[in-house]
């Protein structure tokens, strides 16, 4: 809300972010700060007056090369804890990571081949996040994830893709055009029912999800945040 640029607001948001804008902060706190240095957030940094910044985060990691500018936004890092005790302790749980090579099928590599890499870069990104063995190792691995009582999610960032994992495995998918009714609705369901134990993610899922006994991730599309 506070990076957004455009004129058409609610007047009670227009007079929340009049408010906000219009007094001097003694802390600003931001989760999730490796978010911050984009664009439309770094604004937020720039309008907001404070007199001092704090950020958090559990993966301070970003492709694009901009996690530095959190130096001048933001400031140096103070504390990082060590993610083995974390996990030694209990706080995190342990994970198990493996990767599954997925070739691709014989037209989609000779089209994949064919386009430029940087004209054609977003065409490479269908063609590989919708290659066809990678559908269908994953419904394999839900598969046998399911039939072992496991729940299950699947993070896919390419809306397309998602939407035809999503039909080809009659699972419920979660973007940012399903309201927060209907969202809500899912992950209850999936949190606490029996009915649903796979769901679909996209980006709206990498952050601020409560969904303890999900067990099982499995990743088929990334934009640019695969290791975070």
């Amino acid at each position: 809300m506070l990076g957004y640029s455009g004129a058409n607001r609610a007047e009670t948001t227009r007079k929340m972010l009049d408010f906000v804008n219009g007094h001097e902060w003694g802390l600003m706190l931001l989760d999730e700060v490796q978010v911050v240095p984009a664009n439309n957030f770094k604004k937020i940094t720039e309008n907001i007056k404070a007199h001092c910044k704090l950020g958090l985060t559990a993966t301070l990691v970003r492709e694009d090369g901009k996690i530095d500018d959190l130096h001048y936004l933001i400031g140096p890092k103070l504390y990082e804890a060590n993610w083995i005790d974390l996990q030694e302790r209990g706080y995190l749980a342990r994970v198990q990571c493996i990767e599954v090579w997925c070739e691709m099928t014989a037209r989609f590599y000779e089209e994949y081949f064919r386009k430029n890499e940087k004209k054609g870069h977003h065409m490479r990104e269908a063609l590989y996040f919708n290659n066809p063995n990678k559908y269908m190792a994953c419904d394999y691995l839900r598969k046998v994830h399911e039939e072992r009582g496991d729940k299950i999610i699947i993070f896919c960032d390419h809306i397309f893709a998602l939407k035809i994992y999503a039909k080809q495995q009659n699972i419920p998918y979660i973007s940012g055009e399903v309201g927060e009714r209907e969202r809500n609705n899912i992950i209850s369901q999936f949190r606490d029912g029996t009915e649903i134990n796979c769901i679909i993610f996209s980006r709206v899922g990498d952050t601020s999800i409560d969904i303890p006994n999900a067990n099982v991730i499995i990743q088929v599309a990334s934009h640019a945040g695969s290791r975070r």
